[in-house]
């Protein structure tokens, strides 16, 4: 029988209980301040206290046992009328003992000691006797110990490369180091390097555990299921081709028993007339047998329709439900803020309440994980930064207690964060000063940015206008660690104006879930060697997908731009960015996107937006290295791969070209104005271009080299699948059209086509063998402008059709 772990089930218990009496302490000092009857709070309170005792003591894990005891013999006093419910007093030694019993539970763990039971009997008696409280910092033994170990040399340390230094920095923060009494400096200097060890401070909320092994077992397993889901719904489509090679077949077949069921009846008429007795029984017999293969067959392509759309269906629930098992509520990020912002306001000598809204709303794990540190910046700048002190808001008018609002809210595939203070506001004067100092800008370049222009230099590395240095502020590490903490998950912080007009308001989009993103798919361009390209876009990095005529192109210092609604924006031709040949040379068959925010807005062309899919991202093999522009790979449903593009580093491509190199302004062209360089392109289209599907190896042939020799590019396809497909992947101002192929039929393929409205204006011409009337007419019932025969092919009234059709004159 395995053995129970009981510390584990304990451990499960308490830390729910621990959030709890957090919440309900918080609570009773609020309550406190508003004169509200405090019984219910207390008794909740001594509760949750007299659990955790029963508990350790069941487990005889006597420091949590004593540590409970000591904190519940405070709440009988205060019930029983035997002492004075003084505040912030009791709420930082209710803290204070919560942080000790997280303390001691997490040494028990990792086989360590943690002390500060006897600092909290004396804070007790100290506060029944009603003495000023001195709370200690909890967890101060073992790391002072360890800072003095790294000071005497003991302990060698490497020195942090920058990037280590400034997350270190985060942690730090994270973590409310205690520090000595702050020391006036200069901003301008380079931060002081940041201590390895430091304790935490009074009152602090309990450090978050680090992500045990099961977690990370966890995640990779979700991500194995999401992979194999993915794989699995690109095999269910793959049958979906293999499936119209049946029903293709069993076609044949039905034509095959009609053919049979004519030539049974002709063969009678010649036998009888020839004084024979056919054999009636027999050729019976076998017109029945052909009739159940056929109905059998049949009847497995239903099969097979209901087997596929049942597969699909399990296929798209799987995903969904691994997708769902990643996603953890925001409460698990925001049930430590209240707390974090009362322990913080006390030491900053302000008054200060947190409202939060959209706690149970849900994101990836990993993408929680990655922004605990970027959201306690953002708590900590509205509360030293933002928020005044209660004399400085008496004097401006306003409450003496400020107000945090954190926010929360799913918006599609993007969850929006936003925290919004009600302070002073930030100081655009002042943040011009010390850009100007510090050689960021000029004073001119400054006075004609816009609004949203300076206000990126608050994300520069290194920033600060606090001209102290101390544990909340002043080393310049704070929105620039929010910045590139939050983009690398794919996500992205910017700065608004409350509509009060008061205070500042910071939001942060980020992706709904790490394993699944919602793309918009492109075609990037034709490779030498490997042809038509599929990329895919992030949606939510996609601000508007558009057309672009002559009439929008503008030269602007040189470059070339485009005007979208009210706004001049670069101009820049994907295709030529990736090194690929584009398929359109007209810009106006590109499609074009509106990419970044702000002053990083960008324009880019590219051939053809294809479809909006859920794409499962996977990351390149590390011995390929980080390639340029790009974050990742996906398996499309077609079986086909994809490049997933880093909008990050592509916006950092079109910022480098200035307008050439990789720009469209290469291929425009130097010294010519864009509408005539654009006439250049038009032209390059004027030979056609023209698909041929036909199974036949030698009639393709054929047929492609005749239409080469009249000057065409000519693409073939072997069936109408293939066809359609190449369809797809390219552009095209013509088709040409057998009709008998395997997999889709000539027909087949045009009904499809005619049913896809980017295709229906796209002319088609049917040639075939057969001269019947009624395969004519079956033919331009499907759609077809023309039904030729391969005898006309060879006599010259299909140049005809094509030049009648496409309106090119070779």
């Amino acid at each position: 029988m395995a053995e129970i772990d009981f510390l584990a089930i304990f451990r499960s218990q308490v830390e729910g209980q621990l959030r709890s009496a957090s919440d309900l302490a918080l609570e009773l000092e609020r309550a406190s301040g508003a004169g509200e009857n405090l019984t219910e709070l207390l008794e909740s309170l001594m509760r949750e206290f007299h659990t955790i005792k029963g508990a350790a003591r069941a487990i005889q894990f006597d420091e949590i046992k004593e540590v409970a005891h000591q904190i519940e013999d405070i709440y009988h006093a205060l019930m029983d009328g035997e002492g004075e419910i003084r505040m912030p007093d009791l709420t930082n030694l209710t803290l204070y003992a919560l942080d000790l019993v997280e303390g001691h539970l997490e040494a028990r763990v990792d086989g360590s000691q943690f002390e500060g039971n006897d600092n909290l009997r004396q804070s007790v008696q100290a506060y029944l006797k009603g003495e000023v409280l001195d709370i200690p910092a909890t967890g101060t033994a073992p790391v002072a110990a360890e800072s003095a170990a790294v000071e005497s040399g003991e302990i060698e340390t490497e020195t942090p490369s920058a990037e280590s230094t400034i997350v270190e920095a985060a942690e730090a923060e994270v973590d409310n180091a205690q520090q000595p009494d702050s020391a006036v400096a200069d901003s301008n200097q380079t931060p002081p390097p940041v201590e390895a060890s430091q304790t935490f401070a009074k009152g602090t909320a309990p450090k978050q555990p680090q992500s045990s092994q099961s977690a990370g077992d966890y995640e990779q397993l979700t991500d194995s299921l999401l992979t194999i889901s993915g794989e699995f719904t690109v095999a269910v489509d793959a049958l979906q081709d293999q499936r119209q090679v049946m029903r293709g077949a069993g076609q044949r077949m039905s034509r095959i028993q009609r053919d049979m069921s004519l030539f049974f009846g002709l063969m009678m008429e010649k036998v009888q007339a020839a004084g024979i007795e056919p054999p009636l029984e027999r050729m019976a017999d076998f017109q029945r047998k052909m009739r159940t293969i056929g109905n059998d067959y049949s009847g497995s392509i239903d099969s097979l329709d209901l087997a596929e759309s049942r597969l699909q269906f399990l296929g798209e629930n799987l995903r969904d439900e691994v997708t769902r098992a990643r996603l953890v509520p925001l409460s698990n990020l925001f049930s430590n803020y209240p707390r974090v912002v009362r322990d913080l306001a006390q030491e900053l000598g302000k008054v200060c309440s947190i409202e939060i809204t959209g706690e149970q709303t849900r994101i990836d794990r990993a993408v929680l994980e990655s922004v605990r540190a970027p959201m306690i910046h953002l708590l900590r700048n509205g509360l030293d930064h933002g928020l005044e002190t209660p004399e400085q808001r008496r004097a401006a008018g306003k409450p003496e207690q400020g107000k945090l609002t954190l926010k929360a809210i799913q918006l599609g595939g993007q969850i929006r964060i936003t925290l919004e203070d009600d302070g002073r506001g930030i100081d655009m004067q002042k943040i011009g000063q010390k850009v100007v100092q510090r050689g960021d800008t000029t004073e001119e370049l400054w006075q004609a940015m816009t609004e949203q222009e300076r206000e990126q230099f608050l994300f520069l590395p290194g920033f600060s206008t606090a001209k102290k240095v101390s544990a909340t502020s002043g080393r310049g590490f704070g929105l620039d660690i929010v910045k590139v903490e939050v983009e690398k998950v794919g996500g992205m912080v910017t700065l608004e104006q409350p509509e009060s007009g008061f205070g500042s308001r910071f939001v942060v989009e980020l992706p709904l879930t790490l394993s699944l993103t919602r793309c918009l798919m492109i075609s990037g361009g034709q490779s030498t060697y490997f042809g038509s390209q599929r990329y895919a876009f992030p949606l939510n990095e996609v601000g508007e997908v558009r057309r672009v005529t002559q009439e929008d192109l503008r030269q602007v210092e040189g470059r070339e731009s485009v005007r979208i609604n009210n706004e001049i924006l670069p101009l820049h031709d994907f295709s030529y960015m990736m090194g690929l040949q584009p398929v359109h040379q007209n810009i106006e068959q590109k499609h074009l996107l509106v990419v970044g925010r702000g002053a990083e807005r960008r324009a880019l062309l590219v051939d053809e937006v294809l479809d909006e899919q859920d794409v499962v991202a996977r990351t390149f093999d590390s011995r390929l290295g980080k390639l340029r522009d790009m974050q990742g790979v996906t398996l499309l449903r077609d079986g086909g791969v994809a490049l997933i593009v880093d909008l990050g580093d592509l916006l950092q491509s079109m910022q480098d070209s200035q307008g050439g190199g990789l720009s469209m302004g290469n291929h425009l062209g130097h010294g010519h104005e864009v509408e005539s360089s654009i006439e250049e392109m038009d032209s390059d289209t004027d030979t056609g271009h023209i698909l041929v599907v036909e199974d036949s190896a030698t009639v393709r042939e054929v047929e492609r080299h005749m239409l080469e020799q009249a000057g065409y590019s000519v693409t073939t396809a072997v069936n109408g699948v293939d066809g359609f497909n190449k369809l797809r992947a390219d552009n095209f101002d013509l088709i040409i059209s057998d009709i008998d192929m395997p997999r889709m039929n000539g027909i087949e393929m045009i009904t499809k086509i005619r049913a896809t409205d980017k295709y229906g204006l796209i002319p088609i011409i049917v040639v075939s063998y057969k001269d019947r009337e009624q395969d004519r007419m079956q033919a331009l019932d499907a759609g077809a402008n023309h039904y030729v025969t391969k005898a006309a092919f060879d006599s010259g009234e299909m140049m005809d059709r094509i030049r009648e059709l496409i309106g090119v004159t070779l």
